[in-house]
């Protein structure tokens, strides 16, 4: 958006504050004994209500135009409130971009770097509770071709312990915590010996067999697959962006008090 659009908007929204300011004033000093000097809408509201009290026959029923009249008002009142409210919140808001336009393309790369230490890592907190959802399939599927023996036990304490561990992870990969990014890198490695040695060498299992149907085979080396692609690119990116993050730190351009603003 160029910045002499950005004016005129501005200038436009500057008018409708004092025109709503003024409208404000007009309807918070109506009474129902003086004639109206408001907009046409509202004057022809207005003289119906008058109407309505000059002709009421009781005190009560005077009551009820009065309480009619005044939740008029207060109704107009908060309207126009709002108007300026937003108004002003839209010139707040032009006045940012508009100062964000006249910067040079290195501070707004400096602006945006540093505004992102001050984000959470949720692309590698979402993409570490993917590879938790493809474990679990992996769980499942490898218990239902496997014969009942002493592995069903420790594969099944094993697999709990590594879901645990992927949430724990995801969660401080969230909070740039550097020690999960090595341990996820080593958990993608560990899925790569899973499906190449641990699988068909230390537990006996031929994943390939004819009496294992396709679907299953599928869903089996996908969710490895899966994991060890991920597991790499999260450990490998949450790395990279922790480690920017420290040289941020170490240059003195962001500090710790100032991040946990």
């Amino acid at each position: 958006m160029q910045n002499n659009k950005i004016e005129e908007k501005i200038a436009k929204l500057e008018i409708s504050i004092k025109k709503n300011h003024d409208l404000e004033e007009i309807v918070s000093n109506l009474s129902l004994k003086e004639k109206c000097n408001a907009p046409k809408k509202i004057t022809n509201k207005i003289s119906k209500l008058q109407t309505s009290y000059q002709n009421a026959n009781s005190d009560k029923a005077k009551e009820k135009v009065v309480l009619k009249f005044e939740n008029y008002k207060n109704k107009l009142i908060y309207n126009y409130k709002k108007n300026i409210s937003k108004a002003r919140m839209l010139i707040k808001r032009y006045q940012n971009i508009k100062k964000w336009n006249e910067l040079d393309d290195n501070t707004k790369q400096e602006r945006k770097t540093d505004l992102s230490f001050y984000q959470t890592d949720t692309s590698s907190y979402w993409l570490t509770l993917s590879i938790i959802a493809f474990d679990v399939i992996y769980l499942l599927t490898m218990l239902s071709i496997m014969e009942k023996n002493f592995w069903i036990g420790i594969f099944i304490l094993s697999n709990i312990g590594f879901l645990l561990f992927l949430f724990t992870a995801a969660i401080k990969l969230k909070n740039y915590i550097k020690l999960f990014s090595y341990l996820l890198l080593v958990f993608g490695l560990y899925c790569c010996l899973r499906i190449s040695v641990v699988i068909p060498l230390i537990m006996k299992i031929n994943i390939y067999s004819s009496t294992v149907s396709f679907f299953n085979k599928f869903l089996i080396l996908f969710s490895n697959i899966y994991g060890i692609i991920i597991s790499l690119y999260v450990g490998i990116n949450s790395y990279l962006k922790i480690r920017r993050q420290e040289k941020y730190l170490k240059d003195g351009k962001i500090s710790f008090k100032q991040m946990s603003k």
